[in-house]
C-alpha cells in the first residue's frame, strides 16, 4: 500500500507528489534486527497515531568475523543480525546481503511502503551502539574519533557503504533503493559530533570546519548519485553562535546548524531535543524548538525535530502539547518522536530502556491531536492515511470480498453513517457523498465518517496483482493508494474491535464467548471472519448472504488453543453481507481451557492474525 512519489522541498515546508506535506512521525531503533510481527507491530502503531514518516538505521557495523578486528559494540551482531563487517583478506569491509543482514532492512522499508509510511535512513552512528564511526576509526587502527571524517580510507568506506545502498536491490519489492519513494530521506550520520562514545577514541584536534567539510562532501556525493532523495545531516541542532561556555552554542561539538543548513546540497535541518538529559526545562526547550524554525525561515529550508523525549511520564503529554503548540504556532515543518515501541514477540510491551518510551495513543495524546493537525495542512483535505482489514487492523494485501477500513481525513461526514441498502437490495456504494472506489469501480460501504470509512473489496480485483484505491468525499478526490491483491488475508473480527484478544464468537446457545461465559469444550461456537477470498457461488458485490450459501473456493482450517478443530460449516454469514465468513467450529475434547485460548484460521495457506483468543471451559 505505497504512497507513490518522492518527498520534496519547497521554502520551508515539505511537497509530497508536489502538494504540502506536514508531517508528524517517530523513531525506532530495533526494526532492522527484529521479527517480522515486532516490525510490522511498530509500523501499525504509527498508523494508529496517524503519524507519516518512521525513522530507523540504514546501519549496524561489527568487527572481522574471525575476531582479529574487534567488535566496538560486542557482540558486534545485534540477535545474529549485521550489515558491515571487516574482511581481512581484503583489507576492507564487507556487506552483508543474506537472511542476517539487509535482508532485514528489505523488509522493513516493504513493509512501510505497504502501509503507506515514508522512512528517513541513517547510514552511520555517532555512537558506540550499532558499531558507528568508532567501528570505521577501528577497522583501519585509526586513533581518533574524528579522523573517520578527515583520513581518505574512512571516507572512501562510507561513501562505499552508501552505493550499495543505493544500488541494492530490494527483495521483497524489486525496486532499486534509489528509486524507492518509500525512503523519504537519507541521512548522513545519527547525531555527528567531533566526540563519540569511547573516550581514549575523543583526542583534540577537531574543529567545526571539519564536520562541515565532511557534510559538504558527503552530502554532495549522495545527491550525484542519488537525484531522487532527499539528504540531510542527522544532527542535534548545535549551534556555533557564541565563543561562550554554553557547549550547545558554542560550536565544541563540533557541530554548525546554519553552516549545514547553508550547503547546497543538504534539503533541510535537523535538531534533537532532550532538556532531561541536557539540564535544561521546558521553557528552554520550547525557545529551542523556535529558534531553529526561525534559523530554517533565513535560509527558506524546512527543520525537521527529528527526535524529542521527556522523561516524567505523569507531565509528558503537557510537555508534548507545549511544544508542539509551538511547531504549529510558528510553521514548523515536521517532528519525530523518540520513541515508538510495540509488542514483542511473547506478547510482552517492548522494555522502556530509556524511559522516553511510548506505545500508542494512549500515551501521547497530544501527538496523535498533532499529527491530525498537520495532516490537515497537508494537501487535499481528502486524504487516505491507511487502508487495514477491518476485522484484523493490519495493514497490507487484499482480497476479494475483504471488509477493509481506511483512516484518513476529510473521507466523510462529520457524523458516522453505517450501510443502507438500495432498491435491489444491495448495500449501496455511496454514503453521505462518499464513495471508495478500486481502480475506478465503486465498492460496498458499510461506515462513513470523518476519519474513518469502510468498505468491501469488489470480487473483480481477483487475478489483479494490484488495484489502486481512492476516495471521493463530496466530489472530491483523495491521494491514491497502490495495493497489493492477495487470494486470501483472513482476518477474524474481535469484540472490542481492535483486531486483537477476544474474539467475537457466539457460544452454542448464541450467547457471546467471554471469560465469564466461556464454551464448554466439546461444544460449538461461531467465529466471524473476513477477507478469504472468493466463493463458490461467486460473491455478489453488496449482497447480504441468503440461500445457497456461498461458500470459500480455498480450503478453510481453525485452531483453537493449538488443536484442530472439526468444521461444520464455513460461509457466507446470513444476512451479513458477501465477504463476511461464519465458520460453526467444535472446540476440541482436548484443547486446553483458559480464558484467553489462542484461535486461528487459515484460508488456503494465509493465516489470521495473531492475538485473538476466546474462552474455554
Amino acid at each position: 500500500m505505497a504512497q507513490r512519489g518522492f518527498a520534496g522541498v519547497s521554502g520551508t515546508h515539505f511537497t509530497l507528489n508536489d502538494l504540502p506535506f506536514y508531517l508528524t512521525g517517530a523513531n525506532n531503533y530495533y526494526l532492522i534486527y527484529k521479527s517480522e510481527f515486532m516490525i510490522n507491530s511498530v509500523l501499525d502503531m504509527a498508523l494508529a497515531m496517524g503519524l507519516k514518516v518512521v525513522r530507523t538505521w540504514a546501519f549496524l557495523d561489527r568487527g572481522s568475523l574471525d575476531g582479529s578486528v574487534p567488535d566496538v559494540d560486542p557482540p558486534g551482531a545485534k540477535e545474529g543480525v549485521y550489515f558491515q563487517y571487516w574482511d581481512p583478506a581484503r583489507g576492507a569491509p564487507a556487506f552483508n546481503d543474506g537472511p542476517n543482514g539487509l535482508l532485514r532492512l528489505d523488509y522493513v522499508v516493504h513493509a512501510a511502503g505497504q502501509r503507506g509510511l515514508k522512512l528517513i535512513l541513517p547510514l552511520v552512528n555517532n555512537w558506540q551502539p550499532f558499531g558507528g564511526i568508532d567501528q570505521y576509526v577501528t577497522w583501519y587502527g585509526l586513533n581518533s574519533h574524528h579522523e573517520f571524517y578527515t583520513h581518505p580510507k574512512t571516507r572512501d568506506a562510507y561513501k562505499n557503504w552508501a552505493l550499495h545502498l543505493l544500488n541494492r536491490r530490494n527483495v521483497y519489492t524489486g525496486v532499486l533503493y534509489k528509486d524507492d519513494p518509500t525512503i523519504m530521506a537519507w541521512e548522513l550520520a545519527n547525531e555527528p559530533r567531533c566526540q563519540g562514545t569511547i573516550e581514549r577514541l575523543n583526542s583534540p584536534g577537531c574543529s567545526p570546519a571539519i564536520l562541515t567539510g565532511w557534510v559538504q562532501e558527503m552530502s554532495a556525493f549522495l545527491k550525484q548519485n542519488d537525484s531522487k532523495h532527499l539528504v540531510t545531516v542527522g544532527d542535534e541542532g548545535f549551534f556555533r553562535r557564541s565563543g561562550g561556555s554554553d557547549w550547545l552554542r558554542n560550536g565544541s561539538q563540533g557541530v554548525d546548524f546554519d553552516a549545514f543548513l547553508r550547503t547546497a546540497s543538504i534539503d533541510f535541518g535537523t535538531l534533537h531535543l532532550y532538556p532531561d538529559n541536557w539540564g535544561k526545562d521546558v521553557d528552554w526547550a520550547t525557545q529551542w524548538i523556535e529558534e531553529h524554525i526561525a534559523a530554517g525561515v533565513e535560509a527558506d529550508k524546512p527543520v525537521l525535530i527529528e527526535e524529542y523525549g521527556w522523561m516524567e511520564q505523569t507531565t509528558r503529554d503537557g510537555v508534548f502539547r507545549t511544544w508542539l503548540n509551538a511547531v504549529e504556532r510558528h510553521g514548523g515543518a515536521a517532528d519525530l518522536i523518540w520513541i515508538l515501541a510495540a509488542r514483542q514477540d511473547d506478547g510482552s510491551l517492548y522494555p522502556d530502556y530509556d524511559h522516553y518510551t511510548i506505545y500508542g495513543p494512549a500515551d501521547a495524546p497530544a501527538v496523535t491531536a498533532h499529527a491530525a493537525v498537520m495532516e490537515g495542512k497537508s494537501g487535499s483535505a481528502v486524504r487516505i492515511a491507511a487502508l487495514t482489514s477491518a476485522a484484523s487492523y493490519v495493514a497490507g494485501s487484499v482480497a476479494p470480498g475483504e471488509i477493509v477500513t481506511l483512516f484518513g481525513s476529510g473521507i466523510g461526514p462529520d457524523a458516522g453513517m453505517g450501510a443502507t441498502l438500495n432498491s435491489a437490495g444491495l448495500m449501496t456504494t455511496f454514503l453521505a457523498g462518499t464513495r471508495v472506489l478500486f481502480d475506478g469501480q465503486p465498492s460496498p460501504m458499510t461506515f462513513a465518517q470523518a476519519g474513518q470509512v469502510n468498505a468491501v473489496v469488489p470480487h473483480a480485483v481477483a487475478g489483479r496483482s494490484s488495484v489502486q484505491v481512492q476516495i471521493e468525499a463530496q466530489g472530491q478526490k483523495s491521494n491514491a493508494l497502490t495495493v497489493e491483491v492477495a487470494q486470501a488475508t483472513p482476518g477474524i473480527f474481535t469484540l472490542d474491535s481492535s483486531g486483537k484478544g477476544q474474539a467475537a464468537v457466539l457460544n452454542q446457545d448464541n450467547s457471546l464467548n467471554s471469560a465469564a461465559n466461556p464454551a464448554p469444550r466439546g461444544s460449538i461456537i461461531s467465529l466471524f471472519a473476513t477477507g478469504i477470498g472468493q466463493t463458490n457461488p461467486p460473491g455478489i458485490d453488496g449482497k447480504p448472504a441468503a440461500p445457497p450459501f456461498p461458500v470459500p473456493v480455498l480450503p478453510v482450517t481453525v485452531e483453537i488453543a493449538g488443536a484442530n478443530a472439526e468444521i461444520l460449516y464455513a460461509g457466507g454469514a446470513p444476512g451479513l453481507v458477501a465477504g463476511v465468513l461464519q465458520a460453526n467450529v467444535r472446540v476440541p475434547a482436548q484443547a486446553a481451557t483458559g480464558s484467553s485460548a489462542p484461535l486461528v484460521l487459515w484460508g488456503g495457506g494465509a493465516q489470521s492474525q495473531p492475538g485473538v483468543t476466546i474462552a474455554i471451559v
